[in-house]
């Protein structure tokens, strides 16, 4: 999923009442909205990472509203960023950058993504990721394009050597070795090493515990809720077999259905007015080819109870519309669904 900021302005004038402290909003001319209670808006910069920020916006939103954990933490993208990019380098100089094998992408990803990264990994609050280049500041065209250059030599020569002299050979084991080496050093250079402690409400914790904590529950449960003509059936294979290969660890399963578009419209609204936030995928861009994965965090309704419009929080930081989030007409969303995915206990 790209970073092609989309800029599209909506000038809309209202008039608010409040009704309830932090869910639903009441407009004068008979419309009805249900918003979230405010988080800190995630910001991506220039990174392809919106499914991981947006997943990791998720679970905040999550826990200040359906969990009621108002001051939990916020999580830090750049630090499962940089542990993304050293599991694609374990993986890349082995099999090749672009082997199906990789399965972690280089640039981008998707919801499957960000569940096995958070598994694997676990969550790092922002106050406890220091990096020895500041997030922001990353280069990010740079490094996509070095690691993958390099990433490609070292294994062509790792290749050459296991076909040699095998794939244990200790050549091969110390090739390999030090070619991993040479690449997590070069992302360290931005990212420091990466924190296995973390201070925590004056106790010290490690990532999974964080995780555990503040992300994981028991009975979780991952639905993709899509259009019946969203997707090719090529992508959809891929994105199946991806999808199987990060839950089977940690889930019983997962679901996804087909659906019309007034029967995704329905599960919003159930799971919004549920306090329960939800990711979606639509397809972005001027020429509608990329794809970009937010967050839903209210919807508004007429005096007929359908939905008119929904709101988005995006990863690209306060400045993108309200603090982050912006209203939709329906009717705009509607033709660039790619999908709708629900992940939290029990979904259903």
């Amino acid at each position: 999923m790209g970073n092609n900021r989309f800029k599209q302005t909506l000038f809309v004038s209202l008039f608010f009442i409040v009704q309830a402290a932090n869910v639903t909003w009441a407009r004068a001319d008979d419309l009805c909205q249900t918003v979230f209670q405010e988080t800190v808006p995630k910001d991506q910069c220039q990174a392809e990472e919106c499914y991981l920020f947006a997943f990791l916006g998720h679970l905040e939103e999550r826990n200040a509203n359906r969990r009621n954990i108002p001051n939990g933490p916020t999580f830090s993208g750049g630090y499962l960023f940089a542990a993304k990019i050293q599991s694609w380098i374990r993986d890349a100089v082995w099999y090749g950058p672009k082997s199906a094998d990789t399965f972690y992408p280089l640039e981008g990803g998707f919801i499957h993504t960000a569940i096995q990264m958070v598994h694997q990994h676990g969550l790092v609050p922002d106050s406890e990721f220091h990096p020895t280049v500041p997030y922001s500041a990353w280069p990010f065209k740079t490094i996509y394009e070095h690691l993958n250059t390099r990433a490609a030599e070292l294994a062509q020569y790792v290749g050459l050597i296991r076909a040699q002299r095998g794939s244990t050979a200790p050549e091969t084991v110390q090739a390999y070795r030090d070619s991993v080496a040479e690449l997590t050093n070069y992302i360290e250079q931005y990212s420091g090493k990466l924190p296995t402690l973390v201070q925590w409400e004056g106790q010290t914790v490690t990532p999974a515990d964080l995780w555990k904590k503040y992300g994981a529950e028991s009975e979780m449960d991952v639905w993709v809720d899509y259009p019946k003509d969203g997707w090719a059936e090529g992508d959809w294979s891929f994105f199946k077999k991806r999808m199987d290969q990060a839950t089977e660890k940690f889930f019983d399963g997962w679901f996804a259905n087909p659906r019309s578009d007034q029967e995704i419209v329905q599960r919003i609204i159930q799971y919004v007015e549920a306090k329960e936030p939800l990711l979606i995928e639509l397809k972005w861009g001027d020429d509608l080819r990329e794809a970009h994965m937010l967050v839903i965090d209210g919807i508004e309704r007429n005096a007929a109870g359908l939905l008119t419009r929904i709101r988005l929080k995006n990863s690209w930081g306060p400045n993108w519309g309200d603090h982050g989030s912006k209203w939709y007409e329906w009717s705009w969303i509607s033709p660039r669904l790619r999908a709708v995915i629900y992940y939290g206990a029990q979904a259903k």
